[in-house]
C-alpha cells in the first residue's frame, strides 16, 4: 500500500518530522518509515492499523487509518525464448496468477510474438477477485543470425534438445547412425567458436554442457574429412 501526505500550508504547522507505523510489527524494521510517501509490503491479508505521528513546530498529531488487504499479489514468471533471430516468432507462457494482461498483446498467460528489434514486454498477473496486481517485464533480444545459415545432409544430418536449453544440449544422428571421424564445434552468431569436440567414435548421443555459454543465438556444426556435413542452431537461455 502507498501513503501520501498533504502538508498543511499554515507556516505554523510546518511538518518537521514524522513518523510511520504500518501496523505489522512482524515485518520487523520496514514497519515502520520516515519517509512522507512510503510504500508498505504486507505479507499476509487482514486487517491492520496504520499509524502517523506528525512533528510540528509547536505540537504534534497523530493520525489512524485502517488498511484491508484482501489478497496478495501474485509472484509472476515467464518462460519461453528470449533470444531469437529477426523474422523468428518466441511463445512467452506466464504462471503465478489467476488471470493476465499482456500490454498492446494478449490477455491469457501465453503470447506469441515475433518482435523486429529488442523489444520489452510488460506483463500484469491479478488475483482471482483482481483486488491486487503484480507486474513482470520481460525482454525479448532479437539478433541478426544472417552470418551463419543452417545447413543439413540427409545422410549426417542431426537434433538438438532441449532447444531452447540451459546447461546442456543433447545431440543425436537424425538417422540413429554412429558418429565417425567427426568434429563438433559451437559457434556464436560473431562466426566465433566457442567450444570444439572430437566426438568419440561409435558414438549416437552426446551430451554438450553450454552452462558457461552467455545467452544467445548458436549454431553446431558438424565437421567431417575437413568439411561442413551438417549445421543447426540452438537458443542457449
Amino acid at each position: 500500500s502507498k501513503f501520501e501526505i498533504t502538508p498543511c500550508k499554515n507556516l505554523l504547522k510546518q511538518i518537521n518530522s514524522l513518523q510511520w507505523e504500518f501496523g505489522e510489527p512482524a515485518s520487523g524494521s520496514v514497519n515502520t518509515s520516515s519517509l512522507f510517501e512510503p510504500l508498505h509490503n504486507y505479507s499476509s491479508t487482514g486487517t491492520y492499523t496504520v499509524r502517523l505521528i506528525l512533528n510540528y513546530n509547536c505540537s504534534v498529531d497523530t493520525i489512524y487509518k485502517t488498511v484491508v488487504i484482501s489478497g496478495v499479489s501474485p509472484t509472476l514468471s515467464v518462460i519461453g525464448a528470449t533470444t531469437i533471430c529477426v523474422g523468428e516468432t518466441t511463445t512467452l507462457v506466464a504462471s503465478g496468477a489467476n488471470s493476465y494482461q499482456w500490454i498492446n498483446v494478449s490477455n491469457t498467460f501465453s503470447a506469441a510474438v515475433s518482435p523486429s528489434a529488442t523489444t520489452v514486454y510488460t506483463l500484469f498477473g491479478f488475483n482471482s477477485d483482481k483486488t491486487c496486481k503484480a507486474k513482470l517485464n520481460t525482454t525479448v533480444n532479437v539478433m541478426n543470425c544472417d552470418n551463419i545459415s543452417e545447413q543439413d545432409d540427409l545422410q549426417n544430418g542431426f537434433t538438438i534438445y532441449p532447444n531452447p536449453a540451459e546447461d546442456y544440449i543433447y545431440i543425436r544422428h537424425r538417422t540413429n547412425k554412429r558418429f565417425e571421424n567427426t568434429l563438433l564445434r559451437v559457434i556464436n552468431m560473431m562466426g566465433v567458436c566457442e567450444l570444439m569436440y572430437q566426438i568419440p567414435e561409435g558414438e549416437t548421443v552426446l551430451k554438450i554442457p553450454i552452462k558457461d555459454l552467455t545467452i544467445g543465438i548458436y549454431c553446431v556444426q558438424l565437421i567431417k574429412n575437413q568439411n561442413t556435413i551438417s549445421i543447426r542452431k540452438f537458443n542457449k537461455q
